[in-house]
This record gives C-alpha cells, sequence and structure tokens, in this order.
C-alpha cells in the first residue's frame, strides 16, 4: 500500500522537496496511517512534519484517551504536536450550523492557524476512497452540480489528500501488518450524523448490490472533475464587470453558453463577491438562470446577502440593502406591506375552497385554530412552530439552522404569528397546528408577494 500512495503523491504532486506539512491527526485508523507513511517519506522529501489534533469536546474521556493517544504517538516519532480544544455544540449553536460542519470548520481553521504559525506549505488530512463516495453521495442529494460530483478533490489550495485513492479496509490492514494501534470514535456508528447514515446503510446497499460500487463511484468523481476543470477554464474566459461588492454579467452573452459553462459563469461570480459558496445550490443557480431568461426588473435572493437583478441586458449581483424589523396586526382581509413584499390576507367559507394550494407563498390556515390577533412580523426570541400532529414543536432558531437560513436573513425574515407561535414562516414552513381539514368553517388564505423572488413555484 506505500508505493500505491506514493505513486498517488506523485500523480498530483502532492508534495516537493523541503515542504513543511501541517499533519491532522485524530487517532483513528486513517490518519494514524496518514500520519506513519509521512513519517516514512521524511527522509525522501526532507519534510519537516508537524501535528495538529482538535478535541470537540463531545465525546468526553473517550477525547481525553485520543488526545492523549496522540501526543504519545508524535513524542515516539519525534513529531511536534499542537492540540486545540473547543466546545464544538456550543459553537455549532453560535454559528448556526450542524455539529459535523461546525467541528469540520473548526478543524481546518485550526490547521490553516498552525500552517501560517509555522511558515509551512501543505496540510494532509486522511480522507479514503469511502469518504470520496459518501461526498458524492450527500452532494448529490443536496442538489449538486457537476462540481459538486467531483467529491472531495486530492489536491486543493493547500490541502493534500495522500490516501483518498486507497480504501478504509486497505488501510486497517496496513496498519496490522505494521502492527500499529488506532482509536476508535463511537460516534462513527452514531445514525445521528448524516454521514454515518450514508456510510453505514446507503453505501452497504450499495455495496451489497455490486461489491465495486465505491471504486465506481470514485471513477465517476474523478470523470465528472476532469469535465468540470474543462467548464471551469471557460467559464474563467467570460467577462464579468466587477467593483466594491457588485458584479455585472452581459445577460445575452450569457445566455448563449452552454447551460453547464453558464452555471460555471454565476457560482464564480456569487464565490468572487461572497468570498464563499458552500450554501449555493443547484435550486439557486437554476433561479438565476431562470432570471436571465424572464422579465426585467425581477430579483432572486441568494445566501450571503447578496441578490440578483435582471436590469435590460444586464444580470447583476450585489448585497442586498439593510431590511428594517416590522410588526403588523390584522384581523382581516387586506394587504400588507413591507419592504420584501407584501402579505395578502383573504377569509373565505371552506366550502369556497375546492383544493389545497401547493404553493410554497400561499397558505390557508382553519380560523376555528386562531385564538388571539394575528402579527405580521419579524423573528423574537422564543418564537416556535408546530411541526407534527401531535402538537410537537421546534424553536424557530432551530428550523433557521436546519434550512440552511443566513443569520443576516433570519433577522428581517416575514412571519405570521399568534403570540409566540408562528403560523408561518414564509417559505418556509405551515404549522400542523393550522392546517385547514374537513371540519374547517373558514378559511384564511396568506399570499406572499415577495418583491425579491421570481421562483414561487
Amino acid at each position: 500500500m506505500q508505493k500505491q500512495v506514493k505513486d498517488f503523491i506523485e500523480k498530483y504532486q502532492m508534495l516537493s522537496q523541503g515542504d513543511g506539512v501541517i499533519i491532522g491527526i485524530s487517532g483513528g485508523a486513517d490518519s494514524v496511517c496518514l500520519f506513519f507513511l509521512l513519517c516514512k517519506l521524511k527522509e525522501e522529501y526532507t519534510l519537516r512534519l508537524s501535528a495538529v489534533h482538535v478535541n470537540h469536546g463531545i465525546r468526553g474521556e473517550e477525547a481525553d484517551q485520543d488526545e492523549a493517544y496522540v501526543r504519545t504517538l508524535c513524542r515516539k516519532y519525534d513529531v511536534p504536536c499542537t492540540v486545540y480544544r473547543e466546545n464544538i455544540p456550543a459553537l455549532a449553536e453560535t454559528w448556526g450550523m450542524t455539529e459535523e460542519e461546525a467541528g469540520r470548520t473548526y478543524r481546518y481553521q485550526c490547521f490553516e492557524q498552525e500552517r501560517k504559525k509555522l511558515g509551512f506549505t501543505k496540510i494532509a488530512v486522511a480522507h479514503n476512497k469511502e469518504d470520496l463516495a459518501e461526498t458524492v453521495i450527500f452532494h448529490l442529494m443536496r442538489g449538486s452540480s457537476l462540481r459538486g460530483m467531483t467529491g472531495i478533490l486530492p489536491v486543493r489550495g493547500h490541502i493534500i489528500r495522500p490516501l483518498l485513492n486507497t480504501m478504509r479496509g486497505e488501510i486497517e490492514q496496513y496498519l496490522q501488518t505494521e502492527g500499529l494501534s488506532f482509536q476508535t470514535d463511537t460516534t462513527n456508528s452514531s445514525l445521528y450524523y448524516d454521514r454515518n447514515r450514508i456510510r453505514s446503510r446507503i453505501l452497504t446497499e450499495m455495496t451489497a448490490i455490486n461489491k465495486k460500487a465505491v471504486e465506481h463511484i470514485c471513477d465517476a468523481a474523478y470523470d465528472a472533475e476532469a469535465a468540470y476543470r474543462i467548464i471551469q477554464r471557460m467559464a474563467e474566459e467570460f467577462s464579468v464587470v466587477t467593483e466594491e461588492g457588485r458584479a455585472v454579467l452581459d445577460k445575452n452573452r450569457l445566455l448563449s453558453m452552454d447551460s453547464l459553462v453558464q452555471g460555471e459563469i454565476i457560482r464564480q461570480t456569487i464565490s468572487g463577491l461572497a468570498g464563499s459558496e458552500k450554501d449555493i445550490t443547484r435550486q439557486h443557480i437554476s433561479s438565476i438562470q431562470k432570471l436571465a431568461e424572464g422579465e426585467n426588473g425581477k430579483l432572486v435572493m441568494l445566501p450571503y446577502g447578496l441578490c440578483v437583478r435582471n436590469s435590460y441586458e444586464k444580470l447583476i449581483f450585489e448585497k442586498r440593502k439593510e431590511l428594517k424589523d416590522f410588526c403588523i396586526e390584522f384581523e382581516k382581509d387586506g394587504n400588507y406591506q413591507i419592504e420584501q413584499g407584501t402579505l395578502s390576507v383573504e377569509v373565505l367559507p371552506r366550502t369556497a375552497i375546492s383544493e389545497v394550494s401547493k404553493n410554497i407563498y400561499t397558505k390557508m390556515a382553519d380560523c376555528d385554530n386562531i385564538k388571539e390577533t394575528l402579527t405580521f412580523r419579524t423573528p423574537r426570541e422564543g418564537d416556535y412552530i408546530v411541526i407534527n400532529a401531535s402538537g410537537g414543536r421546534k424553536k424557530l432558531a432551530r428550523l433557521f439552522t436546519d434550512e440552511k437560513i443566513d443569520r443576516k436573513d433570519r433577522e428581517c425574515w416575514p412571519l405570521v404569528a399568534c403570540g409566540s407561535e408562528i403560523i408561518w414562516a414564509v417559505g418556509l414552513r405551515f404549522s400542523e397546528a393550522y392546517k385547514i381539514t374537513e371540519q374547517t368553517k373558514k378559511v384564511m388564505i396568506l399570499s406572499f408577494n415577495g418583491k425579491e423572488n421570481t421562483n414561487e413555484g
């Protein structure tokens, strides 16, 4: 396996003579294998090595044992080791992320901080073939583009992944042959985490159908990477006029390009303005392509406080203006206007309703269940929404987190509320407690016409 990994390193030119390499090491089989192999390659490449271990503050004594193991391993091989400790669950709440996302973000911050401090050139992390396959599946389920199908790249900036062409079974067999121990993270078997469910359920079933399923997914990912590089180069040749907080695209020229190239141009434009693209999905790209084909003056809202305007022959990407808090009481029919758009309210007898609306921006509430004056307002501390027929509740803050709503967008998100109980978080979720039934006598129809939303289907 050592030759296989070295050939992969050479193929992607991961290491150069004299490189300083930060090794991310958790104590698990993959990272211990990576650590051991880089120690073996140290003299050949004249490497300077330093390890970073992150204690996530989740697994208590077990995490402390992992930390102690990593320190001992690093002393044995005379590799400096820096340990970072953080309460990841608390950090996830602060950042509005899942624990998985917060842990990953924090780890890479630590790796990069140590790399800069030491003046090193590379960060080595221990993703393997199964990790690549899991990531491809995860991206596909989220609605990813061709770029997402590339999964995990062997090299990305300072980050290298020498084990990406190696199966987990090969890694564990190699450690056994070399007489190397490793730690087992019990959370890897928890189905609370999405990736664990993909690994233990989906990939297991796929492998049962075809034992080479992981290899085939990885091969497809490498093909997608090669195709994406061609599309990327074509997109980079497209002229984008940029200024501070703003980018302008020639709409007609954009529409003359192939759809995949259009999407990449749009992605690059958003990334350039926002400095990130993690929350940009296929739906965002598609809505902008539809915007370019549609009416002048329409807008699309994006994460990162951005919006896109269709302005005559141009598509204009820019920061959204600051929106103000609002709170409007209402009891009857009418139109209630805010900066983001207009809420239209109409009360009708149940007999006048032939079918329940499936439009995400039109909802029907059972008037019999409305006991207080309704408000059309922005979020407040303590807001919650009923999520099932048995009355189960979810905090509005958690709903926003689950739906990956940008923190800036949350502050002025339009809500229809009855006290602290949310009847409708516009465009996100409608309360189960207010849905109409056959026993409903009067129906309140709530429709939101947003100024900055063109995808209201």
